[in-house]
């Protein structure tokens, strides 16, 4: 027989279900959700976190703290601790001391104590949104409190959804009408005009008279010209959110000047560039700049200097760690996804007497001072370390940043490294086994409770890695290299993530060598993120950037001699320049698949301007 006190029970969740229902607005709903939940429970304290896209909490409501404590304890808590498992774990925690449960983390300054705790997942169906959680109701938290406070976040879980979903769906309706009008843009205007540039080619080429041939390809610049504008526009109409599927692939044709890249087939003498003339080629391989197997929204990361590249040299040793907290904290704040380094021991392109801040140890210290942006290597060696030792090194790093820790992993190829300490520079047969057992003993240990591997090159007996990361199943694996017979075996089999290319031709074959492998294994190719490394300095204007460049080649022939600071500073020539000139560059790595953009700024440590120019101008046009 229902008792009065379970009427009263069910008619407060009535009530307060019919309260939030009744709102449109997301955020009412959920500020109504805790203050109904403080009510109908009586607890004190009642506060709910909505996560973010890398499952970091990103908005944070609490009710029962007045105006003077909330500024006291500062910035909202980062889902560690007992409200973290709340999510990680997604079950209902009741606990009536909260100082005693195994996972407290503890409070932060000038948090006032609390006792009794109750802790919800914010869900719909298989998916968490968050947590919803109450504390400090006199003589603790029953099973009637339970069951409201459940189902309170079932209706929030279910707004967070709708409210995501409605998003998502106003998206899509702009996103087919701007491709609609990108496509017929495409296929009339850009196809005619094509047309006709390779009809005054045609002519071109039949013409002795050297005036009029001139006249002609002057004729064929002007098109190339117009195409190329009509394309920037395209490209701003491009979809540019990643709620839409993907556009149907269609044959195209395209234009390009052979003197940079040659469209189709290579050994077609018809197609190269003569003279120093514009070549016009025709290719079903060349696809529209907004025809990605990207989702259509490019992510970026940037380098943090640690020395390796001497891109501290000449900084004091007192400002090093300074500089480097300043470039990576700059990176964060404007809005890049992820900061990186590299795992390395010795200077490039030669060994000097310059610093190189050994990785991991930055990956720690970065952790405890940066607040969102991810945290990666490009990439650990994977021979420096053992493997199960790395495993618990990035898992303790993992927790320390609220899980934001990429694993950037790879065979390793620096002998002078190998050679200086002491590591032996295998075979890379043996190398590439060493790697593909330490992703598999990596992987073990943050998910397996005790590890027993018997490999060819490591043996586990029986171990413990605790503390488990926080990202579930486990930190994502970045499998970088281009090795076409093992290196990208292993990426199929293993990686989120991808990183390899040297240029858009090179990046091509290595996706299609990558998607063999993932036929061969059974993994999704589609799945898998195609990563890219790029150096670049940006300038206002073109003066702007060969004075960037210029400074590099003058500040690392201090170091090492001018033929090779001049190799070095070459590599800045294929993307460097202007925002709309990196922009248009970065479109053609986009429509071929490249879905990350980790940049390397040479200057980041002396002039921020490249890396702050960078993300104002370049990075909004990609979402």
């Amino acid at each position: 027989m229902t008792t009065a006190i379970q009427v009263e029970r069910l008619s407060d969740l009535i009530s307060a279900a019919a309260g939030v229902v009744g709102e449109v607005d997301l955020d009412r709903v959920l500020r109504r959700l805790v203050t109904e939940a403080r009510v109908v429970t009586g607890a004190r304290y009642a506060a709910l976190g909505v996560l973010g896209p890398h499952g970091v909490l990103s908005d944070f409501i609490h009710e029962g703290l007045d105006d003077e404590t909330a500024r006291r304890i500062g910035s909202f808590p980062q889902g560690r601790g007992v409200s973290g498992t709340v999510v990680s774990e997604k079950k209902t925690i009741v606990v009536g001391e909260i100082s005693t449960y195994a996972d407290s983390y503890g409070f932060p300054d000038g948090h006032p104590p609390m006792e009794s705790f109750l802790g919800v997942p914010l869900r719909a169906g298989d998916s968490v949104f968050g947590n919803f959680y109450l504390t400090d109701k006199p003589g603790g938290f029953d099973e009637s409190d339970v069951s409201l406070i459940e189902a309170l976040a079932l209706i929030g879980g279910s707004a967070v959804s709708t409210a995501r979903l409605r998003e998502r769906l106003e998206a899509i309706a702009i996103i087919e009408d701007r491709d609609r009008i990108a496509g017929d843009l495409h296929d009339t205007i850009i196809q005619d005009l094509f047309a006709i540039g390779l009809g005054i080619q045609g002519l071109s080429d039949r013409v002795t008279e050297e005036s009029i041939s001139t006249v002609l390809d002057e004729a064929v610049d002007q098109l190339h010209q117009t195409v190329e504008t009509l394309r920037k526009y395209i490209h701003e109409l491009r979809p540019a959110d990643d709620t839409r599927s993907r556009l149907s692939n269609r044959d195209t044709i395209g234009m390009s000047r052979t003197a940079t890249r040659t469209v189709g087939n290579a050994s077609d003498d018809r197609n190269r560039h003569k003279g120093g003339r514009r070549s016009w080629v025709v290719s079903p391989q060349v696809r529209h700049p907004w025809e990605s197997d990207s989702l259509g929204l490019m992510r970026f990361g940037a380098f943090v200097p640690q020395g390796w590249r001497l891109d501290l040299a000449g900084v004091s040793p007192d400002e090093h760690w300074p500089t480097m907290l300043k470039v990576a904290r700059t990176i964060e704040e404007l809005g890049y996804e992820s900061l990186w380094v590299y795992d390395h021991f010795h200077t490039v392109p030669e060994p000097t007497q310059e610093v190189t801040y050994e990785a991991w140890t930055l990956m720690a210290a970065l952790a405890a001072t940066t607040d969102t942006v991810r945290l990666g290597q490009m990439c650990t060696c994977n021979t420096y370390r053992p493997p199960s030792y790395l495993a618990k090194v990035a898992a303790s790093i993992d927790v320390i940043s609220n899980g934001r820790l990429e694993m950037g992993i790879g065979a390793g190829w620096y002998e002078h490294e190998h050679d200086g300490y002491g590591y032996e520079f295998l075979a890379p047969a043996v190398r590439l086994g060493m790697l593909r057992e330490g992703v598999e003993i990596m992987k073990a240990l943050w998910t397996e409770d005790e590890v027993t591997y018997e490999g060819k090159y490591y043996k586990l007996k029986g171990a413990i890695s605790r503390p488990r990361p926080v990202q579930k199943p486990h930190i994502p694996f970045w499998i970088a290299g281009g090795g076409e017979q093992l290196t990208l075996r292993i990426a199929a089999r293993y990686a989120a993530y991808t990183n390899f290319g040297i240029d858009i031709d090179e990046f091509r074959h290595k996706s299609e060598v990558l998607r063999g492998h993932c036929d061969d294994v059974g993994t999704d190719y589609d799945a898998i993120v195609r990563s890219t490394n790029l150096n670049i300095v940006c300038g206002e204007n073109e003066a702007e950037v060969d004075e960037k460049k210029a400074w590099l080649r003058g500040h690392l022939s201090e170091y090492i001699p001018e033929d090779k600071a001049e190799e070095n500073a070459s590599l800045l020539d294929s993307m460097s320049g202007t925002p709309d000139q990196i922009v248009f560059r970065l479109k053609e790595w986009e429509a071929n698949g490249m879905d990350y953009a980790i940049v390397y700024f040479p200057d980041a440590a002396y002039d921020a301007s490249s890396i702050e120019l960078f993300a104002r101008e370049v990075m909004p046009q990609f979402n």
